[in-house]
């Protein structure tokens, strides 16, 4: 969580590979963007799969909150409020005190 963090508020390209909304571009680009992101996921995919949950329900829906708790970060970080590290280990606190 901390490394994806900081790659996504670094303001490098590669937000646009993880989050949703992809750029304008030719359909070939696209599926390249999508496929790039697709096995990125599938990396977080294997990770919470190995988490002893009840059900692979379970899994999916932390997967989900997880990308869509760290990708929306893009949207309301502030730099030198608190760092991209920090507020991944917050993430992470709250999750394990549930």
């Amino acid at each position: 969580m901390i490394a994806h963090l900081e790659a996504l508020l670094s303001g490098g390209d590669y937000a646009q590979v993880v989050i949703r909304e992809l750029p304008e571009m030719k359909d070939e680009q696209r599926s390249r963007l999508i496929g790039l992101r697709d096995d990125y996921e599938q990396i977080f995919k294997q990770l919470i799969d190995a988490l002893p949950l009840e059900t692979d329900r379970m899994r999916r829906h932390l997967r989900l909150l997880l990308f869509g708790a760290l990708n929306w970060t893009r949207t309301w970080y502030q730099a030198g409020d608190e760092s991209p590290s920090d507020i991944a280990k917050g993430f992470l606190e709250l999750i394990k005190e549930t």
